[in-house]
């Protein structure tokens, strides 16, 4: 879960300045987004995985670490003049690349928006309220937490089964 609200955070919008790093995780500053129209400071907070191997920070450390101080944070890769070099470039990763390497890596069902959709159910299903959920999402209502919930499975996601039903 951590995985997908930090990428769903980390567009191809935002800058190596929108990150700030400490002992405790990283604070992502959104200067726009999609329900932040007119640039109030918002901010989003996250904490380190207690398993490194699963740990979206550190793999953010890491990339961070081939990457100029400054610019976009998701850039572009290009095919280099020798046979499978690969090299970084400066041009920002497109919402349409982005999407790409979702469908690429998970599924052509999968679009970089379902990020989105699978934190709000992952977190749900943890027993997350509407509001703690909201606080990240910044959806604006509850009616719009249960469109992204996807419990699709009626015996599974069951209030009667925790009756013992």
């Amino acid at each position: 879960m951590t995985i997908d609200l930090l990428l769903n955070n980390i567009t191809v919008a935002r800058d190596i300045r929108d990150l700030s790093f400490s002992r405790q995780g990283i604070i992502i500053t959104l200067a726009r987004s999609k329900t932040n129209q007119y640039g109030e400071l918002e901010q989003k907070a996250f904490s380190f995985h207690p398993n490194p191997l699963l740990c979206p920070i550190r793999t953010l450390e890491e990339w961070l670490a081939l990457r100029p101080k400054s610019g976009p944070l998701l850039v572009r890769f290009r095919n280099g003049r020798r046979h499978g070099e690969v090299r970084l470039t400066e041009e920002r990763l497109s919402d349409k690349s982005a999407d790409n390497i979702v469908k690429h890596y998970l599924g052509v069902e999968y679009s970089a928006h379902s990020l989105r959709a699978s934190f709000v159910t992952a977190a749900k299903l943890i027993g997350a309220g509407d509001l703690e959920v909201m606080q990240q999402t910044k959806h604006r209502t509850s009616a719009m937490i249960q469109r992204y919930t996807r419990t699709d499975n009626i015996r599974k996601y069951n209030a009667g089964k925790k009756l013992g039903l």
